[in-house]
């Protein structure tokens, strides 16, 4: 990517309490097994991972 270029990134995200919504993770895990090689992550989880980034969630 060329200096100064923005990634844009749209993705699912599950509350880091899913406790209320059971079915959530897996219904998202058969949709990625069946799409894309990915895997769900947590608002929390996607802070840590991009914690050496300049990175904004909106």
């Amino acid at each position: 990517m060329p200096k100064g270029a923005k990634l844009l990134i749209i993705d699912a995200v599950i509350p880091d309490d899913s406790r209320n919504q059971p079915y959530l993770a897996k219904l998202l895990d058969i949709v990625m097994m069946a799409c894309l090689p990915g895997k769900e992550r947590t608002l929390t989880k996607f802070k840590i991972q991009a914690s050496h980034l300049p990175v904004s969630f909106r």
